[in-house]
């Protein structure tokens, strides 16, 4: 019973496994990698609403505090629209005073109304802490408004849409994305399909290293046996002693022959 060759007695076979482990550590690598991306772009869009209310803040904050009420600043509106059309997924921007009266927002129909107590209490802390919304697809960040007595005047909350920015952001990796787990699982199935088709091939090399290496085992088990090279040797000579014996009986029996013509 011969023994069956292991795998790495074939490099290319270990070869294959190697480019089928590489192509999926690389396939991984590659998801990691735009799953952190699509992470830091949703940072960075947190942190650009958060700049554009800081913004409104001390524009607003410029006027109040040269002696203005803040319900009479007119261009305030017009500052507030304007800031509303630069991303879509900005629902509303409001300008509140400290009883939480909507003086200014980008929703024009909100104009008077009150604002929710919780934002109010959020929103005009001096370490603000927006509330959370009652829709989880939506997102609330504000700031406090002062003035130059570092009395707290009102506040600014912008309101944006979450769910929107998430299928934006995915939307955007979603082609790398899959295009990197196609091509994953391409080169996984192509390497997959080469093994399976060698594999036969290797089967057949495996008999074949079995077969010579019995043959060898048996020459070289031949060639060990001691005085087998002596014996044949004079087997031969015994044989070769013999066919000289039946010639010399021949010619003999020959001779007598003529002999007997003779008579």
């Amino acid at each position: 019973m011969t023994a069956r060759a292991p795998l790495g007695a074939f490099p290319w076979l270990a070869g294959i496994a190697g480019a089928l482990a590489v192509a999926a550590m690389v396939g991984g690598l590659l998801a990691l990698q735009l799953g952190d991306t699509a992470r830091a772009q949703l940072a960075v869009r947190d942190a650009r609403f958060e700049f554009l209310v800081q913004t409104i803040r001390s524009r607003i904050e410029a006027n109040v505090n040269l002696g203005l009420m803040l319900s009479g600043l007119g261009a305030t509106q017009d500052l507030l629209e304007r800031s509303r059309v630069q991303d879509a997924d900005i629902l509303s921007i409001d300008v509140f005073d400290d009883q939480g009266n909507m003086l200014f927002s980008s929703d024009r129909g909100g104009l008077g109304d009150r604002v929710p107590a919780d934002w109010l209490a959020g929103c005009t802390a001096v370490q603000p802490a927006a509330p959370a919304l009652p829709d989880a697809g939506e997102r609330l960040v504000c700031a406090p408004l002062l003035n130059n007595y570092d009395r707290v005047a009102g506040a600014v909350a912008l309101r944006y849409r979450v769910e929107s920015r998430l299928t934006d952001a995915a939307g955007a990796q979603g082609p790398l994305a899959r295009a990197a787990a196609l091509t994953a699982a391409v080169a996984a199935v192509l390497v997959l399909g080469i093994v399976l088709l060698l594999l036969p091939l290797h089967r057949g090399l495996v008999r074949l290293r079995d077969a010579v290496a019995v043959r060898d085992a048996d020459a070289a088990q031949a060639a060990g046996v001691p005085g087998l090279d002596a014996a044949v040797a004079g087997g031969m000579r015994r044989l070769d002693g013999m066919q000289a014996v039946l010639d010399d009986a021949e010619r003999e029996a020959e001779r007598i022959d003529d002999l007997d013509l003779v008579a």
